[in-house]
């Protein structure tokens, strides 16, 4: 293939303010499927992350397949994961394989050409609803082994353990 053939974008949605006539505009770009589910997201905040994921991937579509914004038709497969479909028969096209991921206020994406590709991104902090970072990792202590637990709690403070957490949960 000429060109690139693999991409890697980070959005930060903090400095990503589109005023009503780019959000109209960004809104315009991508499927009637996408906006609507968009725009039944109750927090700004996740619309906004959600379509920059979709921005992102159509961009990147557009770039590696050389098609217009238009013959770009996106789909979810069975876990919900957005798809690249084939205009003319439906079917999944695995050319491109793309992945998207969101958290804390930035939006990634990885693409790459006739290859599997997977992107995932945390922020490190312990998770709303939880009084501490012990009770936090008694709430998920089902999730690791105990190896992997003695490598967390062998870290010298809560912010190094929760920063190897983590890593490993992004590793499963």
């Amino acid at each position: 293939m000429n060109g690139t053939s693999r991409i890697r974008w980070a959005l930060n949605c903090a400095t990503w303010n589109p005023s009503k006539e780019e959000w109209l505009f960004a809104c315009s770009c991508i499927q009637k499927e996408e906006k609507e589910r968009i725009l039944r997201f109750v927090h700004a905040k996740n619309a906004k992350h959600s379509m920059g994921g979709r921005l992102l991937a159509r961009k990147a579509l557009m770039q590696l397949l050389k098609l217009p914004n238009n013959a770009i038709n996106l789909a979810r497969n069975d876990k919900g994961k957005p798809v690249l479909v084939d205009i003319h028969d439906g079917s999944h096209d695995q050319k491109v394989q793309f992945n998207v991921s969101h958290d804390g206020q930035y939006v990634v994406l990885a693409a790459e050409w006739d290859r599997k590709v997977g992107v995932d991104i945390m922020q490190i902090t312990r998770p709303v609803g939880t009084t501490s970072v012990k009770h936090f990792f008694h709430q998920m202590k089902r999730q690791f082994s105990e190896r992997e637990w003695e490598q967390i709690l062998q870290c010298q403070n809560e912010q190094q353990q929760l920063s190897t957490f983590f890593r490993l949960w992004l590793c499963e």
